[in-house]
């Protein structure tokens, strides 16, 4: 064998050697990566069941934490959407039933031609906002019952007897007092018997004078004192409208509830000169208002603050607002000026309970 061949030979050899150990690494390595496959598999199987739960509730809280606050955000934007339209069903079936309750008491009003019918279609009327409801001629110097709601016969006395209603008939004004027989008049408390804690009184006027009185009462979810005086009011009305339309008529008193006579009291400022006068209506005008915008666009502040009585508190902003605006305009000319903002703050803003106001109201500017 000569040089050349016995290379050829040893290359040989040595490519046979390399390609073995080559398919040799090969075979290793696909062992070792079986054998890992199968260690994997194994461990998949014996723990397939608790991986599965660990992955599942792993999911489910990821997903529990991206839908919950959504789901909860809908339910409740649901929620409040039914209980809006639910209340604005329920606030216009409210104000209709109230609207065909207060036309039905004019329009019985309007048409009444006896005591007897004019003193029912109030007390009807009153029944829709309290308990019980009572109505009084003014008679001279005397008071007569024509109806109560509360059958007790007739009943006649002195307004002496009777200071909360002689009050009234007195300064022209709804007032409330506290139910006892020294206000009432002992007889007429004997005779009805307590019903509630409040009496609340409110003045029949026509030309300056008390014709007659509504007396009412019942317990604080019942009873309805802007309501009532709203009665009072229009039933004032509607007799002055059917009296001067009578006028002429000869013996012409469509309703027969005699007057009170010329010698009670006119407002003060009655015989003041015609500018001052006009700045008394203006400045019972101004504070109408203030308390009616407080009432209409405050109204759940206002709700709360009668429950919790410190509606003070609650409208400080509003309330003082118009104090400042009502010493500006009303109470730098003359003197003797009333604030009358602090009457329509009591009156309707407080239902004429000075204490719902709260402690830290400032009380009345003059």
């Amino acid at each position: 064998m000569n040089s050349g061949e016995a290379v050829s030979s040893v290359t040989a050899q040595m490519q046979a050697a390399l390609d073995g150990a080559r398919q040799q690494a090969r075979e290793q390595l696909a062992a070792a990566w079986q054998l890992h496959i199968s260690r994997v598999e194994d461990e998949l199987r014996s723990r397939w069941g608790a991986h599965l739960e660990a992955l599942l509730n792993e999911r489910f809280i990821e997903l529990s934490q991206k839908m919950v606050p959504g789901v909860e955000a809908s339910v409740a934007a649901r929620l409040k959407d039914e209980v809006e339209a639910a209340s604005t069903i329920e606030r216009r079936a409210t104000i209709r039933k109230v609207s065909e309750h207060l036309n039905l008491a004019a329009r019985r009003l309007r048409s009444a031609e006896r005591q007897e019918e004019w003193s029912a279609a109030i007390i009807d009327a009153a029944l829709g906002f309290c308990d019980r409801a009572a109505v009084f001629s003014v008679q001279g110097a005397m008071l007569r019952l024509e109806r109560c709601s509360q059958p007790i016969g007739a009943w006649e006395a002195p307004l002496s007897d009777a200071p909360a209603l002689a009050q009234a008939v007195e300064t022209l004004e709804p007032l409330v007092a506290a139910y006892s027989p020294s206000q009432l008049s002992p007889a007429l408390a004997d005779a009805l018997g307590q019903l509630a804690a409040k009496l609340y009184v409110f003045p029949v006027i026509s030309q300056n004078r008390a014709i007659g009185v509504l007396t009412a009462e019942g317990d604080e979810v019942n009873i309805d004192p802007n309501a009532l005086e709203l009665v009072c009011s229009m039933a004032s009305w509607i007799f002055e409208i059917r009296s001067a339309a009578n006028a002429k008529k000869e013996g012409a008193g469509i309703v027969q509830i005699n007057a009170a006579p010329a010698a009670l009291p006119a407002p003060p400022w009655t015989d003041l000169p015609p500018e001052e006068q006009d700045l008394h209506m203006r400045a019972q005008r101004f504070a109408r208002v203030q308390v009616a915008e407080m009432r209409l666009y405050k109204s759940e502040s206002v709700r709360q603050g009668r429950i919790s009585s410190d509606l003070y508190q609650r409208l400080r902003d509003d309330i003082d607002r118009g104090r400042d605006l009502f010493k500006q305009q009303f109470l730098q000319g003359p003197r003797g000026m009333t604030d009358y903002f602090h009457v329509e703050l009591v009156k309707n803003l407080a239902n004429n309970d000075a204490e719902l106001l709260g402690a830290e109201y400032p009380g009345p500017l003059a």
